[in-house]
């Protein structure tokens, strides 16, 4: 006997409305989440020459370190001046203190506007002076991942303490053989106004945690350094002797943290 035909149709409905509950999507008032992707830290490669104040040996020398480092952005502070260039600068005491304050200030303001980024430091010479003058003025927050001090013509019994109390890591290339920083700083002086020969000849009279001496050593003939006072600067030494040390030093930071 064969089912009414409006027995059938209600059966086939009902089917219909069980397959329809089980493959709908289900609505919901839950927002999809945003996931925010952070920029990685840049790189900002800041130098302060010698008393000379901003050569041409000091452009090659951030045009080829800078890359070496991918460095995203190259800052100067040419502390002499061209008005200011030479003895004059090393003479002038309380020029150079004031211009250690003023760039205090600059890293100062730029570290507060950009708290991410990483500074390296590098100097040469009398710059030494002022990186010191400068680090030891700027408050807590400011950091300086590296600071590299290239022949450094301080004394050797300044106290870097409260300097690398803002610093990472810090590496200073010393050579013996830098006759500018022997007769050239018993006779006319240090940065810091004293008459000896200087760090970056002799070394610092005292050990820092995060403070490396490099002495000079003859295998850096082949990397075009002669163990003078400008060797160091040279874009091969640069590239291949002091931006592995940037990089070492930065992956070591990065796994104290």
């Amino acid at each position: 006997m064969r089912p009414p035909t409006l027995l059938l149709w209600m059966l086939s409905i009902a089917a219909l409305g069980c397959a329809a509950s089980t493959t709908a999507p289900v609505a919901s008032n839950t927002p999809t989440p945003v996931i925010e992707v952070t920029p990685a830290p840049r790189v900002v490669l800041w130098h302060v020459p010698g008393i000379s104040g901003q050569q041409r040996l000091d452009d090659r020398f951030l045009a080829n370190l800078a890359p070496a480092i991918h460095a995203a952005e190259v800052k100067f502070f040419d502390w002499p001046g061209k008005s200011h260039a030479g003895l004059n600068s090393l003479l002038n005491f309380d020029r150079a203190r004031q211009r250690a304050t003023d760039f205090a200030a600059e890293l100062t303001e730029f570290s507060e506007a950009h708290p991410r980024d990483h500074i390296i430091l590098t100097c040469h010479s009398g710059g030494a002076g002022l990186t010191a003058w400068a680090l030891e003025q700027v408050p807590q927050t400011v950091r300086v991942r590296q600071w590299i001090l290239i022949a450094p013509a301080l004394s050797p019994g300044y106290d870097l303490t409260r300097a690398l109390a803002r610093v990472d890591h810090a590496v200073a290339y010393v050579s013996k053989f830098d006759t500018v920083l022997g007769p050239g700083t018993r006779n006319f002086g240090t940065i810091d106004r004293v008459r000896t020969d200087a760090a970056g000849r002799v070394g610092f009279a005292r050990a820092y945690p995060n403070l490396v001496e490099i002495p000079y050593d003859q295998s850096f003939m082949k990397f075009d350094h002669p163990g003078d006072h400008i060797g160091a600067l040279f874009p091969r030494f640069a590239t291949q002797v002091i931006a592995p040390r940037i990089t070492l030093n930065q992956t070591a930071a990065d796994s104290d943290r």
